[in-house]
């Protein structure tokens, strides 16, 4: 064999070795796996909210004329927090939530803390659209349900319920058959820490036997109504110029999917705020 052919060799074998230093190999098996997904859709990793952190021992949030702290019973609405930060980055604001939460009764500090029926369910159409995310509904059962391992395992999140307490499933590994679960609130007695893979044995039993789950995933992409003229002074004028509903109850929606926490009441500022973001083609669509 010649020096040129050698050569010519030599680089074919380097190009498919490249190829298959980036996952891609040369020659694909017949038996090959299908590829393992691993909780492809999370834009964070690790715990956001520490409900054991002391700033959350300092405020106290009353139903009814109980009160208490989230460090002592928010474990439902950290576990929601937790679940969407690690699906998509947002961040929720906790005192937001807890104050609207106890307005409605979903949240009862000193009284039971999260009732999940009414709670997450209504968190997830308040607050949807701002922290852009939509649910799937809650169902009891546990954590062979396929149901929720072909959820977790399409990149999705959950929050879980165990004895007395709510936390984040945000993973599952089908080639490890390890879980992914974020704990807000550590304790001895569940035996997990901050950030766990665990088996499914881990899940089934004791302190941290799941009972019930609640599935979140990402809504869907973000749209923009198209950019308005400049020297619009309205924004009912100006959302109608670009073919757009421009109601009370529309704007309202539109305020909540722009990402802002307060009521909407149709406050001159409210609609400036939002005209500003049309001018220059930002306002996303409800």
């Amino acid at each position: 064999m010649t020096h040129k052919k050698n050569k010519i060799l030599g680089l074919l074998f380097a190009g498919m070795m490249a190829v298959s230093s980036l996952g891609m190999p040369a020659v694909i098996p017949v038996q090959t796996a299908p590829p393992v997904i691993e909780m492809q859709a999370n834009a964070a990793r690790g715990r956001l909210y520490n409900q054991f952190d002391p700033q959350w021992n300092v405020k106290k949030y009353y139903w009814n004329g109980t009160g208490d702290t989230l460090y002592n019973s928010g474990c439902g609405l950290f576990s929601l927090a937790n679940a969407i930060y690690a699906l998509n980055g947002r961040k929720v604001d906790m005192d937001n939530l807890a104050t609207w939460a106890t307005s409605r009764g979903s949240y009862r500090p000193g009284s039971g803390g999260t009732f999940r029926d009414p709670f997450y369910p209504d968190a997830s159409a308040f607050y949807g659209p701002v922290y852009r995310f939509t649910d799937n509904g809650g169902y009891w059962g546990n954590v062979t349900d396929t149901r929720l391992m072909n959820w977790l395992v399409s990149g999705k999140v959950a929050v879980i319920h165990v004895s007395g307490h709510f936390m984040a499933l945000t993973g599952y590994n089908p080639k490890t058959k390890r879980y992914r679960v974020l704990e807000s609130a550590v304790s001895s007695s569940r035996g997990l820490s901050a950030e766990s893979w665990v088996t499914p044995n881990k899940l089934l039993s004791g302190k941290s036997k799941v009972d019930w789950y609640f599935l979140i995933k990402n809504a869907g992409p973000v749209t923009y109504f198209p950019q308005c003229a400049e020297d619009f002074e309205s924004l009912i004028a100006a959302l109608e110029s670009v073919g757009a509903e421009s109601s009370y109850s529309y704007r309202g929606q539109i305020y909540r999917a722009n990402g802002y926490t307060d009521t909407f009441s149709g406050k001159p500022e409210q609609n400036l705020a939002m005209l500003a973001l049309l001018k220059q083609g930002k306002l996303i669509k409800p």
